[in-house]
């Protein structure tokens, strides 16, 4: 199991199926929390923004892991972009609605 802040073990960003991306230059992680952790405490408030912002019911449980990015090198950078629908239509069950960045 990874821990938070784990810098050398990170690998670089890319979305699944694609390869290396031009939209995420960086370094990622995924971390799975304990129940009981500071940061899972966390990631629950930002579900909660996300419920009130949007008015989709999205809770934790069922939902990809708290991803780490860091950016290392000269370059680097999270580019605007559509992970699902991007033309205005209606999000169907089980499409990415949202992505918080702090």
């Amino acid at each position: 199991k990874q821990h938070a802040g784990d810098w050398q073990s990170m690998d670089r960003s890319h979305a699944s199926g694609a390869g290396y991306g031009f939209w995420r230059r960086s370094y990622s992680q995924s971390v799975h929390l304990d129940s009981d952790s500071e940061t899972q405490a966390f990631a629950t408030r930002m579900f909660e923004v996300t419920r009130n912002l949007t008015g989709y019911a999205v809770f934790p449980d069922g939902q990809e892991p708290l991803n780490l990015a860091f950016y290392r090198d000269l370059g680097d950078e999270y580019r605007p972009h559509c992970d699902g629908r991007c033309g205005g239509a209606a999000y169907q069950k089980g499409e990415r609605i949202a992505t918080s960045i702090v």
